[in-house]
C-alpha cells in the first residue's frame, strides 16, 4: 500500500517508527541520545524540527527511509532493537502471506533491497533464504509479461 498505509518492515517504516520513537523523547518517554542521532541525520537541531520539516517539504520519504543505517547503529540499544524487531516481524509474515496465498507449502524464498539484507536483519528475520536466482529487475519483466501479455 506504500509508505503511507502500509509498507511494513520497510526502510521508510523503520525510519518512521524511529522518528516516532524520537518524538516520543520530547515528552520524556524515549532515550534523549537517540533523538538526538536522529535529528543530526536529518539535519536538523532538534527533533521536534522534523515535523515542520516534513510539512514544508523540506525532508520527504527518502530522508526518512535513508534513517535505517542510524537505526542499525544503535542496535541492540532501545528503541532501535523493538523497531528492528517488529520490522522483521512484519517481513517474516509478508513471507508466509505470500506463500500461502500461492498455495505453496514448503515456499523457497530469497531476499533482496538493503533491509532484508543487513545482517542484524538476516538475524531477525529468521528465516532460512536462497540466493535469488535473478534479479530484481528481471522479476519485474517476468511480473509485467504475466500481467499484460495474459
Amino acid at each position: 500500500w506504500g509508505p503511507y498505509f502500509g509498507d511494513e518492515g520497510s526502510g521508510f517504516w523503520i525510519g518512521r517508527e524511529a522518528v516516532r520513537a524520537a518524538l516520543r523523547s520530547v515528552d520524556a518517554q524515549a532515550p534523549r541520545e537517540f533523538a538526538e542521532r536522529i535529528a543530526a541525520d536529518l539535519g536538523l537541531k532538534s527533533i521536534p524540527e522534523v515535523v515542520g520539516a516534513w510539512a514544508g517539504g523540506k525532508i520527504g520519504v527518502p530522508e526518512i527511509a535513508g534513517l535505517f543505517p542510524q537505526v542499525t547503529a544503535t542496535y541492540p540499544a532501545e528503541p532501535a532493537k523493538q523497531i528492528l524487531t517488529e520490522a522483521a516481524s512484519h517481513l517474516r509474515a509478508l513471507v508466509h502471506i505470500a506463500c500461502k496465498r500461492a498455495g505453496i507449502e514448503n515456499c523457497r524464498q530469497s531476499r533482496s533491497g538493503s533491509v532484508a539484507n543487513h545482517p542484524i536483519m538476516r538475524e531477525l528475520i529468521n528465516l532460512e533464504f536462497e540466493e535469488p536466482r535473478h534479479s530484481p529487475d528481471w522479476g519485474a519483466v517476468i511480473w509485467a509479461q504475466q500481467h499484460f501479455n495474459g
